[in-house]
């Protein structure tokens, strides 16, 4: 009987290590049975997050310029010109007045930007109402003038901006295009800067204009517009448009020859001195007796 008993009682207790246990799913854990400093620390690093990104916003929207321009210049000095660029340009968005200098510089000498000297004179025109020394003297910007009141208002025209300022500018574009110096060479775009240029009486833009006329470059051949413009700078005295047009009246490429104002042009430009006027107008002479 206690042989049997042993025997039940091993079974038993071999069969409770081999049967698999049942699988107990267990309890889920409500939120009001956590600890109250889990919420507590949550919350706070939310708070923390909303005021991380209050700051960025508000340092997004107002910037610390004096950083922005310092950064600028320390990439300057390394030469990481875009670097400085990128630095120099959200500074000078809000009003930095050594920035905008620096920005117009970078613009002039097409560095870490393409050359454009458009948005150059810009800048140095932003930089130069806030007094900027430097930029005035780039820009050439003229002081509006006082007006003083008396008895009686005097009505005093505001000064203009100089036409010859932005005529500089457009004629150096034009030339950075023609050279390729700072941007890709491109003759067509030399062109219409040239003209730009050449329309608000730029002299070496006319004389310029007139010669890519003249020879088809940038522009198909016209000797008629090359006349026009080698006409207007020879009116203001430009010597080498006074030869041209004496030369152009003297061949015979393009149409009849006219001594009569081949000598014309080529007499005003001997008279300031060109050599090449000097000889050609001996011909002329000779055939005019």
């Amino acid at each position: 009987m206690k042989r049997i008993s042993f025997m039940l009682l091993s079974v038993a207790v071999f069969n409770s290590c081999t049967t698999t246990p049942p699988i107990v799913e267990p309890k889920p854990i409500l939120s009001t049975e956590l600890p109250q400093h889990v919420f507590v620390e949550e919350k706070d690093e939310e708070i923390e997050n909303q005021d991380e990104q209050k700051v960025i916003e508000e340092s997004i929207k107002n910037p610390d310029t004096t950083a922005l321009y310092t950064q600028g210049l320390n990439f300057l000095n390394q030469k990481k010109f875009i670097q400085a660029y990128q630095r120099f340009r959200q500074s000078s968005e809000f009003g930095h007045i050594e920035a905008q200098f620096e920005l117009a510089q970078l613009y002039h000498q097409g560095k870490g930007v393409p050359l454009d000297q458009i948005k150059a004179h810009y800048w140095y025109h932003k930089a130069a109402k806030q007094g900027h020394v430097k930029a005035s003297l780039a820009t050439q910007i003229k002081k509006e003038p006082t007006i003083i009141r008396k008895s009686e208002p005097t009505i005093v025209k505001k000064s203009e901006p100089e036409k010859s300022d932005c005529a500089d500018l457009q004629f150096e574009q034009a030339h950075s295009y023609y050279e390729g110096k700072g941007v890709p060479k491109d003759r067509e775009k030399a062109a219409i800067w040239y003209h730009k240029a050449a329309s608000q009486g730029h002299i070496k833009a006319q004389f310029t204009l007139a010669g890519l006329y003249h020879f088809g470059i940038g522009v198909p051949q016209n000797i008629t517009q090359a006349i026009e413009w080698y006409q207007k700078a020879a009116e203001q005295n430009y010597a080498n448009a006074q030869l041209s047009l004496g030369m152009i009246y003297f061949n015979k490429l393009y149409r009849p020859r006219d001594l009569a104002k081949s000598k014309k042009w080529l007499s005003q430009a001997a008279e300031q001195g060109n050599e090449n006027a000097k000889t050609i107008l001996k011909q002329v002479n000779m055939m005019l007796q």
